[in-house]
This record gives structure tokens, C-alpha cells and sequence, in this order.
């Protein structure tokens, strides 16, 4: 029977510790990754969190390390952990560690199989998902005030506590409807029926107050969208 990838790269790891057999990696915007220093990062980063967040181990080492720039940051398909060499290179210390464990959380919430079996569309739960981790890593004390934010992640003190399942149905009462052809409207009206005067704010990175839905809002929601489509903001 033939090994799976995930088994030689076990075994590829087991041996001498690389990743991979590249040495650098020079991207368009001409910054030049030197691969020794993000596997280095890497391998402190998994002591630290071995050491530190020890209930983590069992998840965090199932998961096999790969640097692949099929990813524009970090992302995990519940066996393998990809991670993109720039991304890494540019996060701190503390940072790489708030990625990696984010990226261990939604296999330990199980997000994958909750999305399936509740059907939800893919990339308002890996929104909703999202939400759910940061908010138990970051409001329950595990990593710096901030740290979210600071790289982009999303992050609402409003979802504190909440389930996935809970911030899913959320944001989908606060995501705008698709623009439709011929609706000069199209910015003040919310996802199944919602009136235009929704206040509930899923989704904006905001405070969770009012928030009327302004084509400021709608603009941002969109972009939000779009960002994940593009990878941007899978973290």
C-alpha cells in the first residue's frame, strides 16, 4: 500500500527537522525569505506552546507542518497545518504562536464538521469560525489584548461567548443582501428580509452597537467577503 503525503512528510520531519529543501523563497514584491529562519520561528513557536499551553499538545502535534504559499497566511484542513513563508516571516513571536494555536482551535471546535452538518455557507462560517476562536483565545486571557486586530484576525467583544452556530445566524441577519440588477436600494436592505435598519453589526470588527447600513458598511462587509475569497483573511 502506498504511504500518503502526510506520512512522509511525518517521516521527512522526523529525520532532520525541515520543512522543505528550499533554501530561500524571493516574492514579486522582492522581499526574499530565508526558509532556516521561518522553520527556526516555527520550532520555537511550537516549544513555547508546548511548554506553555500544554493542554494544546495532543491537537497542535497531530497537526503536520506545511510551507506552502497555496496560503497567503495560515490554514488548516484538520490533518495538516499550511503555512505561508512571508506571513510567517513578518509575524512576532507571540503573533506566530496566536496563528498557530487559532489554526489548532478549529480543529479542537471541530468547525469543519459543524459547518457541513449545518450547511452553512462556507465562507460566512470560516467568518462565524473565526469569530468563535479568537474571542476564547483572546477574552479568556490566553493571548494579548490586541494581538487580533493588530494582524487583521476578526475579533468582536458582542461575540463573547458565543458559538459558532449563534454568530453564524448573526452575521447572516446583518450581511447584505447580493446587489440586484436594477435595485438602486441595494444598500439598504439585509439578507433574508431584513428592513435596512438592522442594527446588529456581525461581521464589522465593530463594538457590536448600532450601526445603520450604510454603503460605508456595505462596502466593508463586501470587502470582507472578497478578502476571504482571496485567502487574505483566513486567519
Amino acid at each position: 500500500m502506498n504511504k500518503s503525503l502526510s506520512s512522509y512528510i511525518a517521516e521527512g520531519l522526523k529525520k532532520d527537522g525541515k520543512l522543505t529543501d528550499v533554501e530561500s523563497v524571493t516574492y514579486p514584491d522582492g522581499t526574499t525569505v530565508n526558509i532556516a529562519d521561518v522553520e527556526s520561528k516555527f520550532h520555537m513557536c511550537m516549544m513555547d506552546i508546548l511548554n506553555e499551553f500544554s493542554y494544546f499538545a495532543p491537537a497542535v502535534q497531530s497537526l503536520v507542518p506545511i510551507l506552502t504559499n497555496a496560503v497567503d497566511t495560515m490554514a488548516t484542513d484538520g490533518i495538516r497545518l499550511f503555512m505561508n513563508p512571508k506571513f510567517v516571516n513578518e509575524l512576532s513571536f507571540s503573533e506566530c504562536i496566536f496563528v498557530i494555536l487559532h489554526e489548532c482551535m478549529h480543529c479542537i471546535l471541530n468547525h469543519m464538521y459543524r459547518e457541513k452538518i449545518n450547511n452553512f455557507d462556507h465562507m460566512l462560517g470560516n467568518i462565524a469560525a473565526d469569530y468563535e476562536v479568537n474571542g476564547i483565545l483572546e477574552f479568556d486571557g490566553m493571548i494579548k489584548r490586541g494581538t487580533t486586530e493588530k494582524i487583521g484576525g476578526l475579533i468582536d467583544e458582542k461575540y463573547k461567548g458565543w458559538p459558532m452556530e449563534k454568530i453564524y445566524r448573526d452575521c447572516k441577519k446583518s450581511a447584505p443582501r447580493p446587489k440586484q440588477q436594477g435595485d438602486p436600494n441595494q444598500s439598504q436592505g439585509g439578507s433574508d428580509g431584513d428592513s435596512g435598519d438592522q442594527s446588529q453589526s456581525g461581521g464589522s470588527g465593530g463594538s457590536g452597537g448600532d450601526q445603520k447600513k450604510s454603503p460605508d458598511y456595505i462596502k466593508g462587509w463586501n470587502q470582507a467577503m472578497a478578502d476571504y475569497n482571496s485567502g487574505k483573511l483566513k486567519i
